[in-house]
């Protein structure tokens, strides 16, 4: 019940928060006056001018000026901290909201936020902020309550978190999800869907014949040479387009994608512009001008070197028929038809297969995992948490062969429904894999920001797997309509299956669903927290609907009923199997069912022979 005491309480929050923000504003470093010259010559020097406190007036540490209660309204000098985490512990709603976002003003990014966290944590904010999490269930209180602990992250402080997290684990059994929040993050980033990629700008009108010519997701556009854009008689114009919105797509910048294209200049003309110019021109932010200035600082994995057009030598000369990025992109179509046309008996994948597992092994210093494979387990809390056990053996074909599923979303393509419409019958999992194999990612909540990141990094590679003959399918154990919305076809463009009983994930834990809660097996886990900013780095959104506490992983399946022939488990939140190995893995079945063709088509061959032979005599 609410009482005109709370109502208090809340309006002072809220007037300490107005003028908490302005602080940084107001305070400034002081002023010294400095004595008169002629003061210094005939007086004795042992005639102080000014009292010690005008010369040493103490700085705020936050707000690095010099600061008080009257004039800069700051929190600290008014010893307001400790009244506002008392606030937290409060019964009412709307009175805790008040006070974290007071609280929050003191760690924004205008003030010095280290020192700010220190002190916080002198106060031991943390448990207060931890407490909020345990007692209230509003979205609005998760959001302020996970941006503040990312600002303890952020500084690499979560050792600062106190040592009762046992007592707040054991409380937080029946909450659901979690995930930090970041509000700054763009809406429009590396997005695969088509009409997203292609914006308002000089594309849009060529979207019906790139369909027409099979060019119909984002991947497979991204790759298009000088030969394939020909083909469909793209303008110039459009041609820089295209290579504008790639390196853009590769470095989750898409919200710049009309101006830079309405601009007029091409890929490399844009590239040598100054920082002051980007940033007055197309209002560029200084973060996203250090990562569009960095040809080298791509957010998704490029395609492997090896899938490159050979061509001449390059020239330091910008020009729109010899771009600096266009020599990068790759000519993969004909690359693929030819791979898939070569001899089935061959033993070894085609030589572009192969540089690309090489590649990719090098850049990412891989180590291959075996069948059974998960990032390792590192020590947590000083070793007193004990990462959950994970099962050693691959999951019998028969766990998942019979797996009722019921298909969410289709194959994404060109001008195609957002949701199934109608309520698709279940199915069978065996159907998924009955032509061709299938990587089957479980993704353990749609709408966290790490599992985006892992899809969309792995769905960024679809020209590969297509070239392998590998179908890419998504499984999800919840079905919530407004996250499928916005996990398809932005972050995976492929099929996404809804698995009710969630039997893939029990494969994956050996019959039972592994599960872990957040102070353990994240606030504690420095591996997941690394995957946390990883993730970040990648420009995705996120929320906190769902269920977040199932771990996921990854399955590759042969063709027909050859098996399991890899299983990733995510042990710690965020894992995410290597790009080399599923490559790898998909490039082992893709030569082992070539040539078990090729034997079948010769005993064939041969039994047609001798019945040939038999008959005629």
């Amino acid at each position: 019940m609410k009482t005109s005491s709370d109502e208090v309480q809340r309006v002072s929050a809220i007037g300490l928060e107005n003028l908490s923000s302005q602080s940084v504003n107001l305070s400034k470093p002081p002023q010294i006056k400095k004595p008169n010259s002629w003061k210094l010559l005939f007086l004795p020097k042992c005639i102080s001018f000014g009292s010690s406190k005008n010369k040493k007036i103490p700085l705020c540490p936050v707000h690095r000026g010099a600061c008080s209660s009257q004039d800069t309204f700051c929190l600290l000098d008014a010893k307001a901290v400790e009244r506002l985490l008392a606030c937290l512990e409060h019964e009412n709603v709307e009175v805790v909201e008040a006070a974290l976002s007071a609280i929050c003003t003191l760690l924004d990014d205008k003030v010095e936020v280290d020192k700010s966290v220190s002190l916080l944590s002198g106060v031991n904010a943390m448990q207060h902020i931890l407490n909020v999490v345990k007692e209230h269930k509003e979205e609005s209180l998760w959001q302020k309550s996970f941006w503040v602990i990312e600002r303890f992250l952020m500084k690499g402080l979560i050792g600062l978190i106190q040592p009762s997290w046992l007592h707040i684990q054991n409380s937080l059994q029946q909450q659901k999800g979690f995930h930090l929040d970041h509000s700054l993050l763009n809406k429009k980033m590396a997005s695969f869907s088509m009409e997203e990629f292609v914006g308002n700008g000089v594309l849009k009108e060529l979207l019906p014949k790139l369909l027409d010519e099979g060019w119909d997701d984002v991947p497979t556009l991204k790759i298009m040479n000088a030969e394939d854009m020909n083909a469909v008689n793209m303008t110039q114009q459009q041609k820089d387009a295209l290579e504008i919105r790639s390196y853009l797509h590769d470095r989750a910048l898409m919200q710049y994608g009309d101006k830079l294209e309405a601009s007029g200049k091409c890929l490399p003309e844009l590239l040598g512009l100054s920082m002051a110019d980007l940033s007055s021109q197309f209002g560029m932010k200084r973060g996203h001008l250090a990562r569009f200035m960095d040809r080298s600082s791509s957010c998704e994995e490029p395609l492997p070197a090896s899938y490159a057009v050979a061509g001449g030598k390059r020239t330091t000369t910008p020009s729109r028929n010899n771009s600096i990025y266009k020599s990068e992109m790759v000519s993969f179509r004909s690359r693929k038809m030819q791979s898939m046309t070569k001899s089935p008996a061959r033993s070894t994948t085609s030589d572009a297969l192969e540089q690309s597992l090489a590649d990719f092994k090098i850049k990412d210093g891989h180590i291959f995992k075996g069948i059974v494979a998960a990032m390792p387990a590192e020590p947590r809390a000083c070793g007193c948490v004990q990462p959950p056990p994970i099962v050693e053996n691959v999951a019998p074909y028969s766990a998942i062969e019979k797996i009722s599923v019921q298909k969410l979303t289709p194959e994404y393509k060109i001008g195609m429904e957002r949701l199934v419409k109608t309520k698709t019958p279940p199915m069978k999992a065996l159907e998924l894999w009955h032509d061709k194999p299938a990587v089957i990612l479980c993704i353990r909540r749609p709408g966290c920001i790490m599992c985006r990141a892992e899809a969309h990094q792995l769905y960024t590679k679809k020209p590969i797997f297509d070239a392998l003959g590998v179908q890419l399918v998504a499984v999800l154990h919840e079905q919530i309509e407004s996250e499928v919305k916005d996990f398809w076809p932005r972050y995976w463009g492929g099929v996404v299956l809804f698995d009710r009983g969630m039997e893939f994930f029990k494969a994956l834990g050996g019959g039972k669903l592994l599960k872990e809660k957040f102070i353990s097996g994240f606030l504690f886990n420095p591996r997941a927290i690394a995957n946390y900013k990883r993730a970040k780095a990648m420009g995705m959104e996120q929320n906190f609907k769902g269920e977040g506490e199932i771990k996921g992983g990854l399955f590759i399946v042969g063709r027909g009923k050859s098996g399991i022939a890899y299983q990733f488990i995510e042990r710690n939140f965020g894992d995410w199997a290597p790009t080399a190995e599923v490559i790898e893995i998909c490039t082992r079945l893709q030569v082992i069912l070539a040539g078990f063709s090729h034997s079948v088509l010769q005993l064939l061959s041969c039994t047609s022979f001798m019945l040939i032979s038999l008959s005629s005599s």
